[in-house]
């Protein structure tokens, strides 16, 4: 795996943003990514979708990447949509490591608002 994209939400670009219902995906899932050496990427949500009544993970508590050597950066946004997300844990992932330690990294502060947070 190189890229994770919409489609684990359900999300597509033709959908209408307007759309008068509310969505739930993914209503029950624990998330874990564990040895996903090639993985670069996690495609974020954008400004519109954003500011949508789409529910994206309304249910997770905790996002876990293990082994993921070559992963770049979180999905800030869609990170922010997790309303119930309450643990990140990123482990042996070299890639943004340095940009996530807490209180001094250039990337804290967009993971900071989540109750725990652990990076190895």
């Amino acid at each position: 795996m190189q890229h994770v994209g919409h489609e684990l939400l359900g999300i597509s670009e033709t959908e209408p943003s307007n759309s008068s219902s509310t969505s739930v995906l993914f209503p029950k899932l624990m998330l874990i990514f564990k040895d996903c050496k090639w993985w670069r990427e996690w495609e974020d949500i954008n400004e519109e979708q954003e500011d949508t009544s789409i529910s994206i993970f309304p249910c997770l508590q905790e996002l876990q990447l293990t082994g993921c050597w070559s992963f770049k950066a979180f999905p800030y946004r869609l990170i922010h949509k997790a309303s119930s997300l309450q643990s990140l844990r990123m482990i042996v992932c070299y890639e943004p490591k340095k940009g996530y330690y807490q209180g001094t990294g250039q990337d804290w502060s967009r993971l900071s608002h989540l109750p725990k947070v652990e990076i190895w």
